[in-house]
């Protein structure tokens, strides 16, 4: 999340020309905490209570059919599909719940592609899903800049000023993407 928004912040940087000195550290800061917090977490990982859930799982799938399972997924897949549909009306005001739907019924469907949805229909949800993924990459650091600028700079600070310039330009390209993603979305949901 903070190495996308990095990412994000350097291209923003490069095409507009201007440097945001005091967001990058703020970023580059959080990004240390981070790592802090990840060392703990391994320290504190049993590898035991993920092979027990292994060992489960694989108990459930053997004791299923190939026939049941297939038919368990596609009504997932159906089900998710579904609920896509309802929201593409909204997409421009709910573009992550959609990219969260599509997400589901990529990795479900993934498992038997031709079986569960035509080859069209799943590269359709793909791209969808790629456009989907950069919207939400700025919308991160869309975030995390207005949390900075609200939170740590004075309104009076050119900064300021500058990190509000930063979001309108950032609002306006998701913008675009939600448009480029909308002729996807409606491809992969008309099957």
């Amino acid at each position: 999340d903070i190495e996308m928004a990095l990412e994000g912040l350097k291209v923003l940087e490069k095409s507009k020309k201007i440097s945001y000195t005091a967001f990058r550290y703020h970023l580059e800061v959080g990004l240390e905490q981070l790592w802090t917090w990840v060392g703990s977490a391994l320290d504190d990982y049993h590898e035991k209570d993920l092979l027990a859930l292994t060992v489960k799982l694989e108990k459930e799938l053997n004791d299923k059919s190939e026939d049941e399972l297939l038919k368990k997924v596609k009504a997932i897949v159906e089900k998710e599909l579904t609920k896509s549909r309802r929201l593409t009306n909204r997409l421009g005001e709910q573009p992550h719940l959609i990219r969260k739907l599509f997400k589901d019924i990529f990795y479900w469907a993934s498992l038997q592609p031709k079986a569960i949805l035509p080859p069209e229909q799943l590269k359709a949800i793909n791209k969808s899903l790629d456009y989907l993924g950069n919207w939400q990459d700025l919308e991160m650091l869309h975030r995390k800049i207005k949390h900075f600028r609200k939170d740590f700079v004075p309104d009076t600070k050119e900064v300021h000023h500058q990190l509000k310039q930063l979001e309108k330009t950032i609002i306006a390209k998701q913008e675009k993407i939600v448009d480029r993603a909308r002729e996807n979305i409606n491809k992969a949901l008309a099957h």
